[in-house]
């Protein structure tokens, strides 16, 4: 799997933003389903994706 430094667009799937914040997947999908999470993913062809820029803020500590 890539590390979110690597990627070259500006979304992660499920799988990589869990990785890099050191969750499970269903913590995203809990956090999309309640609304009640850090951050907030977006739909992209009915998936949910994670703002890369998000997850860097999320990691340090800005996020709101």
């Amino acid at each position: 799997m890539n590390k979110i430094e690597d990627l070259q667009r500006e979304v992660a799937s499920n799988e990589e933003a869990a990785a890099y914040l050191g969750v499970k997947v269903s913590t995203l999908y809990n956090w999309s389903s309640t609304g009640n999470g850090p951050i907030k993913p977006v739909k992209i062809g009915g998936k949910l994706r994670w703002r890369i820029a998000d997850l860097k803020a999320l990691v340090a500590g800005s996020a709101e």
